[in-house]
């Protein structure tokens, strides 16, 4: 049965283990940050009531993980808390996040590395909606794959790269 998970104000650190995959059912809450660390294992977040109020970072490097690539898929619509007083999505170098056929509204999405990647890999088109909360942010790595991205809200979001996904690219507010 899915448990609570909380996070405390130090934050916590997802990985699967080397070439394997965890499902996380259990429901995330607390102030804390979430890190998917890096290895070459895949972390699925599956639980639409996820709460925490921290920052949700992909290819963590903390003592003991020398990998240099971390993947998190969804395994729902909705698992990454958005709105007032939650985080944004941060794809260091490395970092995968794949839609797996699910939408996803994030508050900022920041990626500072050209090998970040937000994909789909399903054949089941995906939404990504960034600037949730007014948000603002540069995102410099790749997508790809059947999703579309919409920037919402009142913030900046600037996209550095050429972009490879097959969806439409839409303005819906703020400057994109």
């Amino acid at each position: 049965a899915a448990r609570t998970i909380t996070i405390n104000a130090g934050g916590t650190a997802l990985t699967a283990g080397w070439n394997n995959s965890l499902t996380v059912l259990s429901l995330l809450t607390g102030s804390g940050n979430l890190n998917v660390n890096c290895d070459s294992g895949v972390v699925v977040l599956s639980n639409t009531g996820n709460d925490y109020a921290g920052d949700t970072t992909l290819a963590t490097l903390w003592a003991g993980f020398y990998s240099t690539a971390a993947r998190l898929k969804l395994g729902a619509s909705e698992v990454i808390p958005h709105g007032a007083g939650k985080g944004n999505l941060i794809l260091n170098a490395g970092a995968t996040l794949d839609l797996n056929g699910f939408s996803e509204t994030v508050n900022g999405l920041a990626a500072a590395a050209a090998n970040a990647l937000v994909t789909n890999s399903s054949w089941n088109a995906s939404v990504l909606t960034v600037g949730a909360n007014d948000a603002t942010g540069s995102f410099a790595g790749r997508t790809g794959g059947a999703l579309s991205l919409v920037k919402t809200g009142a913030g900046t979001w600037t996209l550095d790269a050429p972009c490879g996904h097959t969806g439409a690219t839409v303005a819906g507010g703020g400057t994109l």
